[in-house]
């Protein structure tokens, strides 16, 4: 239901006015009774300008050789957390699911079937190392052909395979892996090399948990002779660009550019350095996105607007200050459990301006889904000890679907 057809029903049924509209529709308003000095950019609500806006930021941003170090490595490297295959899942299902939902997709946008595979296959095409990936195996002597057997990588140009063993510094696989049949493969595969003559460079997931794999890669290729040369910097851009990484990237960025613009008042950048602790994935991010931050910033303050997180922050800062006296007599929010920290914080300035003031909300917390743009359902949850003291009353009835489907969802 769009807010004017809302104002239209209560006018029609309770004949009251009322004002109906979103928190950044709400936030425009406060702005604007504050005299705020700057207008919401033309983007604020039309997310393919607002990426457009984001890629030309990122392409001056490339411009910085700083910057570009910390891109490249990021695609390399970070695009994908890093996980520990062997402890983090209880079951096949679950590592199929996270497999699914993380897409593991190399530069050239082959899917492969595991994180170490996936930094293996990156290194490679960032060095200029032709390869196959699951080709069939072939020999270098008269051995048959033995179809079943499909090594990680080849290259052709150095007739050399490689094998990634996801077995850990005990020689233990992932509980869902059955561990004897796992080492006898190995042994099988280690064995077929040996009687087909074909040189082997034999990798292991402890390597990749203790961060040592691709030092170990780099040792064995130059060991073995295969020439590393860092692909030129445009043509890895064009690549990243073509497989669309570059926006999924801005998407990831925009995401949690809105979440820090709106907690900018009371949670600043270097919180978020201390909050993300040794994790590197994190550090790398924030790394890039500050130096993203900065000129979107500056882009913003040269043409004196502002973006949806401001409007958040900024009106809660008007309220606080009592640059802006507000006489809402009642606050009804619907879909509460998407509300995040920022938006919290606005309406708590709202009731602590005026003590008179009642916040009514209605939500459910099992439809919390929008965690990824910042909404905390926690804070639905701790209700009174974030609003002080409520009257909570639960919905354990519903009037959308009959019994009968109740009964089978229970």
């Amino acid at each position: 239901m769009t807010a004017k057809e809302l104002i239209e029903r209560i006018e029609d049924k309770l004949n009251a006015k009322v004002i109906v509209g979103t928190f950044h529709s709400i936030g425009k308003d406060i702005l604007f009774k504050g005299k705020h000095p700057n207008q919401p950019s033309e983007f604020v609500d039309q997310e393919e300008k607002l990426l457009a806006f984001m890629k030309r930021i990122l392409d001056e941003c490339l411009k910085i050789n700083n910057f570009t170090n910390l891109y490249e490595k990021y695609f390399r490297e970070y695009e994908v957390r890093n996980i520990d295959e062997i402890r983090d899942f209880k079951s096949e299902r679950e590592y199929a699911n996270w497999v699914r939902q993380n897409d593991l997709l190399t530069l050239q946008n082959e899917k492969v079937k595991s994180h170490g595979e996936l930094l293996i296959a990156n290194f490679l095409f960032a060095n200029n190392v032709n390869y196959k990936y699951e080709p069939d195996y072939l020999a270098n002597n008269s051995m048959p052909i033995d179809f079943r057997y499909k090594p990680d990588f080849y290259l052709p140009d150095y007739k050399i395979y490689i094998e990634y063993f996801g077995i850990d510094e005990d020689g233990e696989t992932a509980p869902f892996v059955p561990n004897d049949k796992y080492k006898e493969d190995m042994k099988w595969k280690f064995q077929t090399h040996k009687e087909g003559n074909t040189k082997l460079i034999d990798l292991y997931f402890y390597q990749k948990k203790d961060g040592a794999l691709i030092n170990k890669l780099r040792e064995e290729l130059i060991s073995n002779k295969v020439s590393l040369s860092p692909i030129d910097k445009n043509k890895l851009y064009e690549q990243i660009n073509s497989t669309g990484k570059d926006k999924k990237f801005l998407r990831l960025v925009i995401d949690f550019l809105s979440q820090y613009k709106e907690k900018q008042r009371v949670q600043s950048l270097d919180k978020f350095y201390s909050a993300a602790g040794e994790d590197e994935r994190t550090l790398l991010f924030l790394r890039i996105f500050e130096t993203i931050l900065y000129r979107y910033q500056d882009e913003l303050n040269k043409n004196r607007k502002i973006d949806f997180g401001d409007m958040i922050s900024n009106s809660a800062n008007l309220i606080s200050q009592n640059n802006v006296i507000l006489d809402y007599k009642y606050i009804i929010i619907d879909e509460f459990q998407d509300i995040s920290d920022g938006r919290y914080n606005l309406v708590s300035e709202m009731l602590y301006q005026s003590q008179e003031t009642k916040l009514f909300c209605v939500g459910d917390d099992w439809q919390a889904i929008y965690r990824f743009a910042g909404s905390d359902h926690k804070i639905m949850t701790n209700f009174e000890s974030m609003f002080g003291l409520s009257t909570i009353l639960k919905l354990d009835e519903t009037f959308r679907y009959n019994n009968s489907i109740a009964h089978i969802s229970e």
